[in-house]
């Protein structure tokens, strides 16, 4: 039997970003398969992190994928290609779960529109 699961390592380096890897034990050998994600310890919940991610791999109906890309809820992003290029935006939540790209605009409220995460770069501060 072989057991997965996915583990935080924190930096040594005080107030750095850690790395997810996985934990791999198959036949009694221990392996570990690192991941190029990396995230602070605030943000890792070691109870729920690996039931969701099993939850993900077992009941999704497409092929699942890692990505590294570190953009989140409230974080200012542009759009790299297409019509809409260097539109900047913010990443919202939608109430139906839906992660969405919203630009403020004055006299009517939010436009929101979905984009392909790998159409978008982090703006900086």
């Amino acid at each position: 039997m072989t057991s997965i699961k996915l583990k935080f390592r924190p930096s040594t380096l005080k107030d750095k970003e850690g790395r997810l890897y996985f934990q791999v034990i198959n036949s009694r050998k221990v392996r570990q398969i690192q991941t190029e994600c990396l995230i602070f310890p605030s943000e890792w919940d070691e109870e729920t992190e690996m039931e969701n991610f099993m939850r993900m791999v077992g009941d999704a109906e497409n092929e699942v994928t890692i990505d590294p890309t570190r953009i989140h809820v409230g974080d200012r992003v542009r759009i790299k290609t297409g019509s809409l290029a260097d539109l900047e935006a913010n990443i919202c939540k939608e109430p139906d779960g839906r992660t969405m790209l919203a630009l403020r605009v004055d006299f009517l409220g939010y436009a929101k529109m979905e984009c392909p995460i790998d159409n978008l770069e982090l703006v900086k501060e």
